[in-house]
């Protein structure tokens, strides 16, 4: 599979919040609970914290390493 960073993202976010016990739509509920907090909190980025965000990307890519 290739890496797909939303998935890993969401699997990641997802990881404490999700059960074996949960049907479909209430592991759905869940991710679409994370969407909606990580849209809210980018709204709320400042240009200050995109250029921090930039920094640590190409620092990340400059070391070597996948982001």
């Amino acid at each position: 599979m290739a890496h797909n960073p939303a998935r890993w993202l969401l699997t990641t976010m997802a990881a404490a919040r999700i059960n074996e016990d949960m049907d479909l739509h209430e592991v759905r509920a869940v991710l679409d609970d994370i969407v909606t907090d990580m849209q809210a909190y980018l709204a709320m980025l400042s240009d200050d914290d995109i250029d921090a965000i930039m920094f640590d990307i190409l620092h990340t890519l400059e070391a070597g390493n996948d982001v």
